[in-house]
């Protein structure tokens, strides 16, 4: 299933990242997939963490740049 939406995340820090990107994932159907952008290893890590305690998959983690990460999450 191809991403169906992309959210740029870099500006924020968390918890702010994560409470956007709920917001995001609220408005999808399960099995979706959304693309997240992300600054920072610390946002990495804490945003990939709660994704998954909240039952989704982080399906792939690319890194645009210095510190840039790109991640697909399919919706559970």
């Amino acid at each position: 299933m191809k991403v169906i939406k992309t959210i740029d995340l870099r500006e924020y820090v968390c918890p702010m990242t994560y409470v956007i990107l709920q917001a995001e994932i609220a408005n999808l159907n399960s099995g979706d997939k959304i693309a997240a952008i992300l600054a920072g290893k610390n946002t990495l890590a804490d945003v990939t963490k709660s994704l998954k305690m909240d039952g989704h998959r982080v399906e792939k983690i690319e890194e645009e740049g210095e510190e840039i990460y790109k991640i697909i999450i399919t919706v559970k």
